[in-house]
């Protein structure tokens, strides 16, 4: 498809050859493909055409945030700039993960931008900077919101056990119960598995509240309650049994003392 010279810079002939082969803005003038219409019309079709539009709107923030709401796969051919830009990332990001991979290597190491990701796709821990990957807090942060990040953490945290016990609660909030008893002894120890199965009930939400969605919030809810409550009791048990234990130990010692006193 090689339009005449004089059809090139032709508007509606353009926007028409666009509608019927995308690849027609390939030939488009230089001024139509600096046209934000005529852009458009391409991208809608074939997010490829972004490739040929002019450098001017490959670094139109408004413009390429539009593109990317449509398409995000588009980011990939935004500018320099704009690819360093927080707010243009975010929204690529929350669309299609793999894109942190084509972020500047300064927002690979923002924690929103990276959790972000993570949030959608736990695989997206990989391309996050060696600072985050290497920090246990930050990767604490990123299971609790995806369990199968956990998959992707490097291997001095692969025996973590804190960690694997947080990927399956992220992964199933009913895996709680069988959190081992250790992890109930302080509401500080259980902050990060509580918080992860709040994650997962508020996204699992869409535009509107099912009564699926209420029905297993319910469920998991009182999981969580009777557990927590069973197992301090069982902690109460153990000290109490304990306790005792020493009690016993200590009378022992005291009768020895007492039948050997000189």
């Amino acid at each position: 498809m090689i339009f005449r010279k004089n059809l090139r810079n032709d508007k509606d002939f353009v926007l028409e050859a666009i509608k019927q082969n995308p690849a027609a803005f390939y030939y488009a003038s230089n001024e139509l493909k600096n046209d934000k219409e005529v852009a458009l019309e391409a991208i809608k079709r074939d997010e490829l055409a972004f490739y040929f539009a002019s450098d001017n709107l490959k670094n139109d923030k408004d413009f390429v945030l539009e593109v990317v709401k449509r398409n995000p796969a588009v980011f990939c051919f935004a500018s320099v700039e704009l690819k360093n830009d927080k707010e243009v990332v975010l929204e690529a990001v929350k669309r299609d993960p793999e894109l942190l991979y084509f972020t500047s290597v300064k927002l690979r190491n923002d924690k929103e931008v990276v959790l972000e990701a993570i949030k959608r796709d736990g695989e997206a821990i990989s391309f996050a900077s060696d600072e985050l990957k290497n920090n246990k807090d930050f990767v604490l942060e990123a299971v609790k919101r995806n369990g199968w990040a956990f998959e992707y953490v490097p291997d001095k945290f692969r025996n973590d056990k804190t960690l694997y016990y947080l990927s399956n609660i992220a992964k199933d909030p009913k895996t709680f119960s069988s959190l081992p008893l250790n992890y109930f002894q302080t509401n500080e120890q259980l902050a990060p598995f509580i918080e992860s199965i709040k994650i997962y009930l508020k996204n699992r939400v869409g535009q509107d509240v099912s009564q699926e969605d209420q029905e297993y919030a319910t469920e998991v809810i009182k999981m969580v309650k009777d557990t927590i409550a069973r197992k301090r009791k069982d902690i109460d048990q153990i000290k109490q049994e304990e306790n005792k234990k020493a009690q016993r130990v200590n009378k022992y010692k005291n009768e020895i003392d007492k039948e050997l006193e000189l």
